[in-house]
């Protein structure tokens, strides 16, 4: 089939759309790193973070969203429809991501996700175990009171032996 003067130019669009939502989506990302930049430093000279754990669950949420924007779930890595017709055209597309540096920008976006992510699972952890410590003391507790009320009916129950 020929190719009308208007197929490049809707490649070339398609590059310049994922070149504009890969900067859209930059500055969303550089404002969770934001957030995740102090907790390293929190945790290094007071040896916790302030930190709730909703807070922490929807950092993450954010990773994930963004991590999913950036390889996953959006046409970020997809090809136009004209070049599955033209492939041809496919040089103009690739020519164009490549001018606004496209790949290399996801790629450094997908490294920042990686460190943000790190530092999430870390203090994650330590929620977790922290709870985890909670819990076992709990039930060490518990167990010491039923302890308690065992030996107390022995006495009890041994009283009428004594008198």
């Amino acid at each position: 089939p020929a190719v009308s003067d208007s197929i490049p130019m809707l490649c070339i669009a398609h590059a310049l759309a994922q070149a504009a939502k890969v900067d859209v989506l930059e500055g969303m990302i550089n404002q969770l790193m934001e957030q995740c930049h102090p907790l390293p430093t929190q945790l290094k000279d007071d040896g916790f973070v302030r930190i709730t754990e909703k807070h922490l669950l929807q950092l993450r949420g954010e990773v994930l969203f963004y991590r999913m924007q950036l390889r996953g779930g959006s046409d970020l890595q997809a090809e136009p429809e004209p070049i599955w017709h033209f492939p041809a055209m496919e040089t103009f597309y690739l020519i164009t991501r490549e001018v606004f540096e496209v790949e290399k920008l996801i790629d450094v976006l997908d490294s920042k996700l990686d460190a943000g992510n790190e530092i999430l699972s870390v203090l994650s952890d330590q929620f977790s175990q922290r709870h985890s410590s909670r819990l076992e003391w709990i039930v060490i507790w518990l167990v010491f009171v039923e302890v308690i009320i065992g030996v107390l009916e022995l006495i009890l129950d041994m009283k009428p032996w004594f008198m």
